[in-house]
């Protein structure tokens, strides 16, 4: 599983921080072929 490092400019609420992550997650895992 690959490793990003992502910043992030003020404003944004802790939900979407956390829906990003997860979006992220399942994008890379989808098409890098990675289990969650």
């Amino acid at each position: 599983m690959p490793t990003f490092n992502v910043q992030l400019f003020e404003g944004r609420t802790v939900e979407q921080k956390r829906k990003f992550v997860a979006e992220v997650t399942r994008v890379t895992c989808e098409t890098l072929g990675c289990r969650l």
